[in-house]
């Protein structure tokens, strides 16, 4: 069982560091841009404008703490599968 365990955990770090996937921070990027695309025609509209540019701005915030702890689990797990290699 501990066998299985420890290749589970190899196998987990070598993909996770190979991943190649789409940046979220690309996506949100996109996403800001479109926004920014769009032109408000009211007071309301150019408000709640700036509310969606505050949010995303939030959203980069967290994606960027999700991210730090994302690099520190992966961290662990990759030096924890090599301790009891």
């Amino acid at each position: 069982m501990n066998n299985y365990l420890k290749m589970i955990k190899n196998f987990r770090c070598s993909v996770l560091k190979e991943s190649k996937e789409p940046s979220l921070k690309a996506y949100i990027q996109s996403l800001e841009e479109t926004v920014s695309a769009f032109k408000a025609s009211s007071d309301s509209g150019r408000r709640r404008i700036e509310i969606v540019h505050e949010q995303i701005r939030g959203i980069k915030r967290h994606v960027r703490r999700l991210q730090e702890k994302i690099k520190v689990l992966e961290e662990t797990s990759c030096s924890t599968a090599k301790r009891h290699k």
